[in-house]
């Protein structure tokens, strides 16, 4: 497994610590365990004023398009579908 993190600028964030930490180990875990072998990319730049933008991506087989639109309400878990 390859690890890789980028950095675009420097980035101060008012956030949740803990939130936050728990929200980038669950999406980093999730490349470890369906994407195994695969290099996981880390990456933050500063899009707009304001804003801080982190991406993660793995070359696993993805969210399916339905589980992403279900994902972004609040709090939701998805396990990956049996292929």
């Amino acid at each position: 497994m390859q690890f890789e993190i980028e950095t675009h600028t420097a980035a101060t964030a008012i956030a949740d610590r803990d939130e936050v930490y728990e929200a980038l180990a669950n999406i980093i875990d999730n490349a470890i365990k369906y994407a195994p072998g695969s290099s996981i990319r880390v990456e933050s730049k500063l899009p707009h004023d304001g804003i801080v933008e982190i991406a993660i991506a793995d070359e696993g087989p993805g969210i399916p398009p339905k589980i992403v639109k279900r994902s972004s309400s609040g709090s939701f878990a998805a396990r990956a579908a049996a292929s």
